[in-house]
């Protein structure tokens, strides 16, 4: 496996886990929160993203027996997704994932899988997609806004060709300072009392 294919990787396993934590930390009722300009809830945004999982884990199986993968960027057949719970489809999407890619040599990577686009930028492009929609959730998730974990994620996601994602994330770092600035004034109140 090549470094650059590792480390591919390790950004989808990395936002599963994130991904899985926040389904975890959901708020009471947050899953039919709506998205913003998305038009579907919370709950259909991780099975939008399972569902994309799994097809990219098909597409890249295709792509070592030397077929196109550009039909994993479709769009979702059913919003609703599968009954199965959120986190065992994310599992089981990214084991199918992990172990397709595996079997990619330096020169299936290197082969066009879409139009223009090597197998390995098609893999970057889709290890992009979970961190772009946890943006999104972190504006109708405010509970969940400020958590430790959540932050670690999104502000040090790479959004190169998103301008939009880039304004949420610099939108949200000046909230973390405004929130942190109001509280270390907030320390010093209090040290003055003392």
């Amino acid at each position: 496996m090549t470094p650059e294919l590792r480390a591919t990787l390790d950004r989808f396993i990395l936002d599963v886990a994130n991904t899985k934590y926040i389904a975890s930390e959901l708020p009471a009722g947050a899953a039919a929160r709506l998205l913003p300009g998305a038009g579907r809830t919370v709950s259909q945004l991780f099975s939008h993203l399972a569902s994309a999982l799994e097809r990219q884990g098909q597409a890249v199986e295709a792509h070592c027996q030397g077929s196109s993968v550009a039909e994993a960027d479709e769009p979702d057949a059913a919003v609703a997704g599968s009954p199965e719970p959120v986190g065992a489809r994310l599992d089981a999407a990214l084991r199918s994932l992990v172990g397709a890619a595996s079997h990619l040599t330096a020169a299936d990577l290197a082969r066009d899988c879409a139009p223009g686009e090597t197998a390995i930028a098609t893999l970057r492009r889709w290890a992009r997609h979970f961190s772009a929609h946890a943006m999104d959730l972190s504006e109708v998730l405010p509970e969940l806004r400020f958590d430790p974990m959540v932050l670690n994620w999104l502000l040090y996601a790479d959004y190169p060709d998103d301008p939009r994602r880039q304004q949420q994330q610099q939108r949200l770092l000046e909230d973390v300072r405004e929130r942190y600035a109001g509280e270390d004034a907030g320390e010093e109140d209090d040290s003055d009392d003392a």
